[in-house]
């Protein structure tokens, strides 16, 4: 019986440290993920058209 309780023991604590590895390396490709859209975002100048603030803008497209 002590031997079944420590080979349960054992592979509970297997199958827990393997299924922390698996949450760090998806936490870890999240992490990469989001680093890559944050420099893609912020290094390419994005054009948003004109301004609601622009009146030259607006009197052009209104002719």
């Amino acid at each position: 019986m002590r031997i079944v309780i420590s080979a349960v023991c054992a592979i509970s604590v297997l199958i827990t440290l393997t299924a922390c590895n698996t949450v760090a390396g998806i936490g870890e490709d999240i992490t990469g993920s989001a680093n890559w859209v944050k420099n893609e975002i912020t290094s390419k100048p994005v054009d948003l058209g004109p301004s609601s603030g622009d009146t030259q803008t607006q009197s052009e497209t209104s002719k």
